[in-house]
């Protein structure tokens, strides 16, 4: 198994901004220069179950030795995890497993938080315990962050001089991720096991209908899963009229071409670090 990137982005890591995100199924690399155009990178590795699961990536990591080099910023990406919010003004670092754990059910992994500054929240996910270890070993200083985390500032940011209030929804691999916002305050956010689009559209409208939403004038911003967010869209503008796909700065794509075939985490990751 092999990444190939180009010599240019390996001989001058320092200037580079770089993300490895873990999935259930493989690992992904992303990185570009940030002054660079065209310099986006972004390749995939699909587990061989050859091997176990945490070896393959360990053996992965060995193989590719240049992503123990020093970066400008290498994020470590948690995919499909689950997460919660626990707001900063009632937030105790010593309790965060036993309030994750209250939040999403037992769990055996290893709990990290991370600050939400912005938002004056911290976000807290989980991780194999093994693979954090050797994560913090091995690479040099990385950034651990749940996937979830880049969207929800970048929606923040969406909101910020918006008159009205904002419900983004993220639709992937059967889970809806939910986050309302008023002028980049978030109100709420939550996420939903789904497993077709009358689940999406009854947490949807439920949400909606909690808060009292204006149906005329709030807004509704999707991404997510192509194959469903056009029919989704179209049947919610049933009941809410300004249903919009959540729309991407067309200056981001001048970073490179392999940025159209990112998951949209990663490009949300990007928007942030370029405002």
């Amino acid at each position: 198994m092999a990444i190939h990137i180009p010599e240019s982005l390996i001989s001058h890591s320092e200037t580079l901004i770089g993300s490895i995100r873990i999935e259930p199924d493989g690992l992904s690399f992303s990185g570009y220069q940030p002054n660079v155009k065209g310099s986006f990178f972004h390749a995939e590795e699909k587990w061989d179950k050859c091997s176990p699961y945490v070896e393959w990536i360990k053996e992965f990591l060995f193989t590719h030795e240049w992503l123990t080099q020093t970066f400008q910023k290498l994020y470590l990406i948690q995919a499909q995890a689950d997460f919660t919010l626990a707001p900063s003004a009632f937030y105790i670092e010593q309790y965060k497993d036993k309030l994750y754990s209250f939040t999403c059910g037992h769990n055996d992994h290893k709990v990290i938080s991370t600050e939400w500054k912005e938002a004056e929240q911290f976000i807290l996910y989980s991780m194999n315990n093994e693979l954090y270890d050797f994560f913090l070993r091995s690479l040099n200083a990385p950034i651990f962050i749940c996937s979830q985390a880049p969207l929800l500032e970048w929606w923040r940011n969406e909101s910020r001089n918006k008159m009205f209030k904002q419900i983004h929804l993220h639709i992937n691999n059967k889970q809806l991720n939910v986050a309302c916002f008023a002028k980049g305050k978030l109100l709420f956010s939550n996420y939903y096991h789904i497993k077709n689009m009358d689940d999406m559209l009854y947490y949807t409208l439920y949400i909606w209908k909690q808060h009292d939403w204006n149906p005329e004038y709030d807004q509704v911003r999707i991404c997510g899963d192509a194959n469903l967010i056009n029919d989704f869209s179209t049947v919610l503008h049933t009941y809410i009229r300004q249903v919009d796909l959540s729309i991407v700065p067309s200056e981001i794509y001048l970073m490179g071409e392999d940025l159209l075939k990112a998951p949209i985490d990663i490009i949300a990751l990007t928007i942030n670090e370029n405002n």
